[in-house]
C-alpha cells in the first residue's frame, strides 16, 4: 500500500511547498502551516499584514488532533484523512501522515 498525496483537480491549483509536520519534533501543526504558505507567498510568516491570523481560518488544534496521526501504525484500511482549507488565497491540505502540501491559483 503506497501513500499518494491528495491533490485538488489539475487545471485551478498548482503545487508549490510540501512540507513534513512531526509532532513529535516540530512543535504546533499550525506554526508549520503558517511557515509553508509564509514560505509560498515570500512573506513573513509573523507580520500579520502580510499573512491572517491562521486560527481566523481553522482550529489548528483540533486539525492537528482529528488529522494527523502521531502513532507510527499503518493504516491498515484503505481510507486516508485529509483536510483541505483555503488561507492567504493559497490551498493548504494537511494528510494523515503529516504532509502539508500548499498550492497556489495557477
Amino acid at each position: 500500500m503506497v501513500d499518494e498525496p491528495v491533490a485538488p483537480e489539475p487545471g485551478e491549483w498548482r503545487q508549490v511547498t510540501q512540507t513534513r509536520y512531526d509532532p513529535d519534533r516540530d512543535g504546533e501543526l499550525g506554526t508549520e502551516i503558517v511557515y509553508a504558505v509564509a514560505e509560498t507567498k515570500d512573506a513573513d510568516p509573523l507580520d500579520h499584514d502580510e499573512l491572517p491570523v491562521l486560527h481566523d481560518t481553522i482550529d489548528a488544534e483540533f486539525l492537528e488532533a482529528s488529522v494527523v496521526d502521531s502513532t507510527d501504525v499503518p493504516n491498515t484500511d484503505d481510507s486516508r484523512s485529509h483536510a483541505s482549507f483555503e488561507y492567504a488565497d493559497c490551498l493548504v491540505t494537511v494528510e494523515h501522515d503529516g504532509w502539508i502540501t500548499v498550492y497556489e491559483r495557477q
